[in-house]
């Protein structure tokens, strides 16, 4: 149902760094009126449910979205921060 507003448990579809250290299940808050739809589902990182099921987290090589607000979203949200910047990171030493 949208539109969404509110805390949400987002549900891992597959491992990615992006969620070390934040819990399958962990709640992320939640503030949109629509819903993407991936024509590959192959990069979904992660489900939630409201109303339907829909896709909160994609990875396609070093490109990373969530439909939630992270910064909004206590400390499992400076945890994925935390976690993106170090990815920032680490791809800009390798290119170094």
């Amino acid at each position: 149902t949208l539109p969404h507003i509110g805390w949400n448990q987002v549900q891992l579809a597959s491992p990615h760094p992006l969620f070390d250290g934040i819990d399958d299940g962990a709640d992320f808050y939640f503030v949109h009126s629509y819903v993407g739809a991936p024509e590959e589902a192959s990069v979904t990182v992660a489900t939630t449910d409201h109303g339907r099921s829909f896709v909160s987290a994609i990875a396609r090589g070093p490109l990373l979205g969530v439909q939630f607000h992270p910064e909004r979203s206590g400390d499992d949200g400076l945890r994925l921060l935390a976690n993106f910047t170090g990815l920032v990171r680490a791809a800009r030493a390798r290119a170094a």
